[in-house]
């Protein structure tokens, strides 16, 4: 099934409503899980390793590629996402820079919500083999 153009818009108007809970629900677990054993923290290298480290590089660079391309996408198909009564009410120097703002705005969101579940997995696995 393919989505059409303004289920799309949708999905990056409304990103923080969709993707963000729940990567933000597995980055908190990660917090508790190690709550439960230890008061400081050990260095990440200790934790993660070589290999974790290798996997968290990989992985954010195609997740900085993926929400590159989210937020390209936010820009181009931002006219969709604006409603009409802003466009008439702000001068195109605001729409500019809420264009933009959003943009960045998008990009963040997207990075944290692809790249939370990521590190939190890998973290925990070296955080249980090295207990």
């Amino acid at each position: 099934m393919q989505l059409s153009i303004r289920d799309k818009c949708w999905l990056v108007a409304n990103i923080k409503r969709v993707f963000v809970g729940p990567s933000a629900f597995i980055f908190f677990m990660m917090g508790m899980v190690y709550m439960q054993h230890e008061k400081t923290l050990p260095p990440f290298f200790t934790i993660v390793g070589i290999l974790g480290t290798i996997v968290l590089v990989i992985t954010g660079f195609y997740a900085v590629k993926f929400a590159y391309q989210i937020a390209k996408f936010a820009e181009a198909n931002f006219d969709e996402v604006v409603s009409r009564r802003i466009k008439w009410r702000t001068s195109n120097v605001e729409l500019h820079e809420m264009k933009y703002r959003f943009m960045w705005e998008t990009f963040g969101w997207a990075l944290f919500s692809m790249y939370a579940p990521i590190f939190a997995i890998v973290w925990l696995i070296g955080y249980e083999i090295n207990v």
